[in-house]
């Protein structure tokens, strides 16, 4: 699905294995902080786009979390391949 309320487009993956939601309100930080964001989300989403043509933002295992997560299971299984009786060979 794809949907915009912008020039930016969000495309959702429904087979990503992240579930997390990333919906978030900021009223709070606004009300009780006097918070007030200098930046709005088309201008953060062409930020990172830029930076991401660029080459400037690292699309490594470390950095994406479902990856990330993958590569931990598979150092996790690459350890409990070299155990014998619960103790490392």
């Amino acid at each position: 699905m794809r949907t915009s309320k912008s020039a930016a487009w969000l495309e959702v993956e429904p087979d990503n294995d992240d579930r997390r939601s990333y919906n978030v309100s900021f009223e709070k930080a606004g009300t009780v902080l006097g918070f007030e964001p200098k930046y709005d989300v088309p201008f953060a989403v062409r930020e990172i786009y830029e930076a991401v043509k660029a080459g400037i933002v690292d699309l490594g295992a470390r950095t994406v979390t479902v990856d990330w997560y993958k590569s931990l299971l598979k150092a996790d299984q690459l350890v409990d391949a070299t155990r014998l009786n619960g103790r490392m060979l």
